[in-house]
């Protein structure tokens, strides 16, 4: 059999490949094997004809064969750079990077600017987690070959990985320039652009990537993150939904829509997706945490406490772990316990304003006004939105009795929150005690006082009962009797000694408004 025969039985079959004849291309290619075969029986030595069946079998699938059909060749030929090359092919598609790696060394070895072996050193490298070497191969294979997509794709893509995203998307750009309708690339775009914070044009290129693909669940994920970024919440969690839909086994996402669950205060809805991506993969600490915060917010405190502390197990310096410890620990009174964690989380770097005023309500709990308004302060500092945050350190110079200050912090808490029912129930005790403390009370101020009083009864009106706690209810109580209404103050206070029993203050408050409405003998028993 002559190999030029053979050859031609080749080259109709990758032609008809070409044409996406597939059937055509099979029988040509097992047809072009016998022709080598054949040839090969005549002549073994022959080292192109090695080099031809390796490829055949290469398209045949039939990698192991080819590899050996490739290393026949190179023992009759050690300078065969197409035997070489195409071994290295065989090699990367079974996932043996390492070896297709050397291969294409040796091939660059002979020929330094052989576009598809630095193009394909790149893909092995980059899959060694060898970086900054792939990208050096992808860049020498764009400038040989400015139009090799793939090349600026991928060049694109590990420059993101690198977190240099103007390069990055400069790459991209180059990609879409060959080849617009890439959504690969568009994806590779919108990360590049979040990367650099220009979130509107993120969101485009994002858009643009699920028009060309609607089933990409990294696209999908991509959105989901540029729409967090925005504050839109909601739009986040349903495009993090739609790439969970896509790929359920996600656990990443999972998280990721756990957390925006809880930021909307759908906290059973947040517990549920922590659950299911530890199904997923019970070594994510980020899914441990956010359970644990979760059952926090659901006001399972122990079982928070409980969890918070097994993290801790694997990861003993998890400052997120030590911040959760020390909130349940508030939540629970242990007071001394929490100070302890809280300056543990701060101590290994969780110095956020949720941390921070954590702490400072521990110091206001344990009577150190002073200390507490420190680290209200500096929690505002981080996040001067933060509604928690300002009233209690309104709260602080209302003990401090520094009172035109708590009446600031309040006005700030009511500027960002107009229907803060702390803010204004807060305000309006600091002027009772403001007319308490001075004879000539000012008439403005005191009709203030009412309106405070009046509009914070009105708002905590439209909290439906069942809602309302122990605490709640001993506010409206105060309210009330500020305001004169004693039978209302009553039955405040009897509501609140009804959902905390135990509480004494709710009895003594009770026993104080009844000796206003002149019933001694039942204020009596009150006390």
């Amino acid at each position: 059999m002559n190999i030029l025969f053979a050859r031609a039985r080749y080259s109709k079959a990758l032609a008809l490949l070409n044409l996406k004849n597939q059937i055509g291309s099979e029988k040509n290619f097992e047809k072009a094997l016998e022709s080598f075969d054949a040839v090969l029986k005549v002549n073994p030595e022959d080292a192109i004809a090695w080099q031809y069946r390796g490829n055949t079998l290469r398209y045949l699938d039939r990698p192991e064969e080819a590899i050996e059909a490739f290393e026949r060749a190179l023992v009759l030929d050690p300078d065969n750079v197409l035997a070489l090359y195409f071994k290295g092919l065989a090699l990367g598609y079974l996932n043996m990077p390492e070896r297709a790696l050397d291969a294409f060394e040796g091939v660059l070895a002979r020929n330094s600017k052989h576009v598809g072996a630095l193009y394909y050193s790149g893909l092995a490298l980059n899959q060694l987690s060898r970086g900054e070497e792939a990208l050096k191969a992808f860049t020498k294979a764009a400038e040989l070959n400015p139009g090799n997509l793939r090349a600026w794709y991928y060049k694109g893509s590990i420059l993101s990985s690198l977190e240099k995203h103007e390069e990055a998307l400069e790459a991209y750009k180059n990609t879409l320039m060959i080849e617009p309708s890439h959504a690969g690339a568009w994806e590779g775009e919108a990360k590049a652009y979040l990367g650099l914070g220009r979130k509107k044009e993120a969101l485009k290129a994002c858009e643009k990537a699920l028009e060309l693909e609607p089933g990409s669940a990294y696209a999908w994920e991509i959105q989901g993150k540029i729409l967090k970024g925005m504050g839109k919440k909601e739009e986040a969690l349903g495009a993090f939904e739609k790439s969970l839909i896509l790929e359920p086994g996600n656990a990443r996402n999972s998280i990721e829509k756990g957390r925006l669950l809880g930021d909307l205060g759908r906290c059973r809805e947040a517990l549920e997706a922590f659950e299911s991506a530890l199904q997923m993969d019970n070594s994510i600490n980020e899914a441990k945490v956010g359970k644990g915060k979760a059952l926090l917010a659901l006001g399972n405190y122990q079982q928070s406490l409980d969890f918070f502390r097994e993290t801790l197990e694997d990861e003993p310096e998890n400052p997120e772990s030590w911040g959760g410890i020390g909130t349940c620990l508030l939540a629970l009174r242990r007071y001394h316990e929490a100070l302890h964690a809280y300056e543990k989380a701060i101590s290994i770097g969780l110095g956020n304003s949720s941390v921070l005023s954590g702490l400072g309500e521990v110091y206001y709990q344990l009577g150190d006004y002073s200390r507490a308004l420190e680290s209200f302060e500096k929690a505002i500092e981080l996040d001067p939105e933060s509604v928690f945050a300002w009233n209690e350190k309104g709260n602080a110079f209302c003990k401090l009795e520094k009172y035109p200050k708590a009446l600031e912090a309040y006005e700030m808490l009511l500027a960002l929150d107009y229907e803060s029912l702390p803010a204004r129930y807060n305000r309006g005790v600091v002027l009772s005690r403001l007319k308490n403390r001075k004879k000539g009370f000012d008439e403005s101020l005191e009709n203030q006082l009412q309106t405070f009083f009046k509009k914070y009864l009105e708002l905590s009106g439209k909290v439906p009962e069942e809602r309302i706690t122990g605490e709640g209810w001993r506010y409206m109580g105060f309210a009330f009797a500020e305001l004169g209404q004693y039978n209302e103050a009553l039955k405040a206070f009897n509501n609140a000694a009804r959902i905390e029993p135990e509480d004494l203050f709710s009895r003594i408050y009770r026993g104080i408004a009844l000796t206003c409405i002149k019933e001694y003998e039942t204020a009596l028993e009150a006390f």
